[in-house]
């Protein structure tokens, strides 16, 4: 495990939070100075809405910025657990208002029988736009400049779960990247990107709060194995976490 992890421990998760978007934007700005576009990867859940709401209030050429979730729920956008939603109502505003957000689940509107054949129907054309080189629109395949994850107590990233179907491939990192099914338990059905997804990116983030979170980072660390689906980020990466308790 490679364990090149520095930690940034805040006392409350409005500064934690104030301190990523600033040093995330100091990121964004340096891809624009480079190339064309940025790419920003970011999760979902009530833990990033200060760090996304904090971004949007930045100043940054955002008309050349893609932002694209970590993971998404298979809900309608009017649903209150979307992520697309909450992304939409935190971060597409203020400065922020002309980034690009791609979209998950973007039709989602039939009855709850037929979700799982439209859920892999969007995910092979979602793919095939995004993750094939040789895609039928001729857009440029997705690259990930900068990756910010979260991780629940159970040690997910993503949707990545433990114990989940289909948690191997998902985690196997000599797999293309790709937005796969995520099926947790007694969970709602999601999309989220697999390992190499997320591994795609040039500087990864780790936003989380409290104690038990903490402990799981250092006893990936302690163990040097990976036990949780955050160990397979932390043995591949160089992981900034910034966390309070």
């Amino acid at each position: 495990m490679q364990n090149d992890i520095s930690w940034h421990k805040f006392d409350n998760l409005h500064e934690q939070s104030q301190t990523l978007a600033q040093r995330v934007a100091e990121d964004i700005n340096r891809c624009l100075d480079l190339k064309q576009q940025a790419t920003l990867c970011v999760p979902g859940g009530n833990t990033p809405v200060l760090f996304l709401n904090a971004l949007s209030h930045t100043e940054l050429d955002w008309s050349r910025v893609t932002v694209i979730l970590n993971d998404e729920r298979w809900v309608p956008l009017s649903d209150a657990k979307s992520n697309l939603a909450m992304l939409q109502s935190q971060l597409q505003q203020h400065k922020a208002k002309a980034v690009k957000l791609i979209e998950f689940c973007p039709c989602l509107n039939t009855p709850q029988e037929n979700s799982n054949r439209e859920r892999e129907q969007f995910l092979a054309a979602f793919n095939a736009d995004y993750f094939n080189e040789d895609n039928a629109n001729n857009r440029e395949s997705l690259s990930i400049d900068i990756c910010v994850v979260g991780m629940g107590e159970d040690g997910h990233i993503a949707s990545l779960f433990p114990n989940m179907p289909g948690l191997a491939a998902a985690l196997n990192s000599s797999l293309s990247p790709a937005l796969i099914s995520a099926d947790p338990p007694n969970k709602e059905a999601r999309v989220s990107l697999n390992l190499s997804a997320l591994l795609n990116a040039q500087h990864h983030y780790l936003l989380i709060t409290g104690n038990a979170k903490q402990q799981i980072i250092q006893e990936e660390q302690a163990t040097q194995i990976e036990q949780y689906p955050i160990g397979y980020l932390i043995s591949k990466t160089s992981l900034a976490i910034y966390y309070s308790d």
